[in-house]
Parts: C-alpha cells; structure tokens; sequence
C-alpha cells in the first residue's frame, strides 16, 4: 500500500510526500517549491523541514535591485 501526506505550511497546501520502498519523495504543488519536485529524503518528516526552510528562506531573502555604476 502506497502511503502519503500532506504537506502543509502556515496552512497552505504545498505539496505532498509519498513513500517509496526505501524512501519519501515530494511532490511539489507550489512553483516555489518546484526545485524540490521528486527530490527524496529519508523521512517525510525532513522532507517537510526542508520545504519550510526553502519557504521561509525565500521569505527573508532581500530584494535583488540592480547594481549602479557597475
């Protein structure tokens, strides 16, 4: 039997890791995520940390503006 579930973020649906023989991969839905589409990890449980990490890295990034005078 295939297991699954979800995973969410502050309440958002982002995606969901299903458990393959020897691991879980993520399913990314949310496009911020989409690097992480069927990446594997050993539980779902980390697969979920480095989706929020991903998520609030992403958050607290400053702005790129262009460089002046270069």
């Amino acid at each position: 039997m295939i297991r699954s579930r979800p995973v969410e973020i502050a309440g958002r649906f982002v995606g969901v890791v299903v458990q393959s023989a020897a691991d879980w991969h993520l399913v990314a839905v949310d496009p911020r995520l989409g690097d992480l589409h069927g990446a594997r990890f050993p539980t779902a449980e980390d697969a979920a940390r480095v989706a929020r990490l991903t998520l609030a890295r992403e958050v607290a990034a400053p702005p790129l503006s262009p460089q002046h005078g270069a």
